[in-house]
C-alpha cells in the first residue's frame, strides 16, 4: 500500500468539496453543527480558503486513488502549524491511511515545532486516533451545541 499526498490547486476545489461533504455529512447529521461543519462549506468558501497564502490542501492517495484530504494552516509564529481538517472517506477507514497521512503532513513541514487541532469530544475514535499519535489535550472545552463539544489538542514536533 503506497500512501502519498497530492497538493491541490484551485482547479481541484470542486472535487475537494464533493469529497469533504461525503466525509463530513454523517457528523453534520449527528451533531447539527451547520455553522461550522465542513459538510456545510460552500464551494466558494473552499476556494477562498485555498487562496489564503497560509493554507495548504492535499488529497490523500492510496495507490493513486483519492481516499481523503488534509488541510493545514500556518498559525502565528514561524513554527506553529495547525490541522484545520483531515478526513478519510468511510470506505477507506481502518486501513492505517490516516496515521500515515499525518506522518506525511508532518514531514512536509520540517520547521514545525508544534501542531494544533480541534476535534469533537464525543467522537471517541477521533480522540483515540489523535492521542495515539502523541497529541495532548489542552485548553477549555468549547460547547458548540447541546450535542457537540470541541476540544483542542497540541503536539510537539520531534525534529
Amino acid at each position: 500500500m503506497k500512501i502519498e499526498l497530492q497538493k491541490l490547486t484551485i482547479a481541484d476545489a470542486p472535487k475537494w468539496h464533493k469529497l469533504q461533504v461525503e466525509a463530513y455529512a454523517p457528523l453534520l447529521e449527528k451533531y447539527q453543527d451547520h455553522e461550522i461543519s465542513p459538510a456545510s462549506e460552500s464551494l466558494e468558501q473552499i476556494v477562498e480558503r485555498m487562496k489564503a497564502p497560509f493554507r495548504d490542501h492535499f488529497f490523500v492517495l492510496k495507490d493513486g486513488e483519492v481516499t481523503g484530504g488534509v488541510r493545514t494552516a500556518w498559525l502565528t509564529g514561524a513554527t506553529r502549524y495547525g490541522l484545520s481538517g483531515i478526513f478519510i472517506l468511510p470506505r477507506f477507514r481502518d486501513m492505517g491511511i490516516g496515521q500515515i497521512a499525518m506522518n506525511l503532513v508532518a514531514a512536509r513541514y520540517p520547521d514545525a515545532e508544534t501542531w494544533e487541532l480541534e476535534t469533537i469530544l464525543q467522537e471517541e475514535l477521533n480522540i483515540h486516533f489523535y492521542e495515539k499519535l502523541g497529541y495532548k489535550r489542552v485548553g477549555e472545552e468549547n460547547v458548540v451545541n447541546e450535542n457537540m463539544t470541541l476540544v483542542s489538542y497540541i503536539k510537539e514536533a520531534i525534529n
